[in-house]
């Protein structure tokens, strides 16, 4: 299932520059998530949301979600916009590809937690960041969490994903 995931959303990212947006301006055009799982639990939500600048975007339920399946988004440009302010204040495009590790910096690691990787289109590349839950690095894995309710908020994936949600 992840694998099909993150296909969708590969593809989804490949198309998803709107056509007035140039290599060069360094906007972020999309950005997206997908949260597994918990591998003990099993209570958390497989889900993957991707949102486009132009307000375009889309919802996918896996496992233990409310809703199942794929579900069209539109998505208010301001809520785009603040979406992209917090990648900004938390400086997305120069952290580490990971955060799942002692290795890249957790000062603690909790077990039986979920992951849920980020992905963000500027200037034609994707960034990708997979972020351990179980990963306690102040200052930093706090972020993606706000990251994460942000996203699942403002493209209104909260209110698909029920009890099982997202952070």
């Amino acid at each position: 299932m992840k694998i099909i995931a993150i296909s969708v959303f590969l593809l989804f990212a490949s198309f998803a520059a709107p056509a007035h947006a140039t290599a060069s301006d360094g906007a972020v055009t999309a950005v997206a998530l997908e949260q597994g799982t918990c591998s003990f639990w099993g209570d958390c939500a497989h889900y993957m949301v991707a949102v486009n600048s132009d307000g375009t975007g889309s919802y996918i339920g896996l496992e233990v979600a409310k809703t199942k399946g794929g579900v069209a988004l539109k998505v208010p440009k301001s809520s785009f916009t603040a979406i992209v302010q917090q990648l900004d204040k938390m400086k997305y495009f120069t952290l580490r590809d990971s955060y799942t590790s002692k290795d890249d910096g957790c000062k603690e690691l909790h077990t039986d937690q979920t992951s849920v990787t980020f992905y963000a289109v500027r200037s034609g590349k994707t960034k990708r960041i997979e972020v351990y839950w179980g990963c306690v690095l102040p200052g930093v894995t706090n972020q993606f969490e706000e990251l994460a309710g942000l996203i699942n908020k403002l493209s209104g994936a909260s209110a698909l994903l029920g009890s099982g949600g997202g952070k």
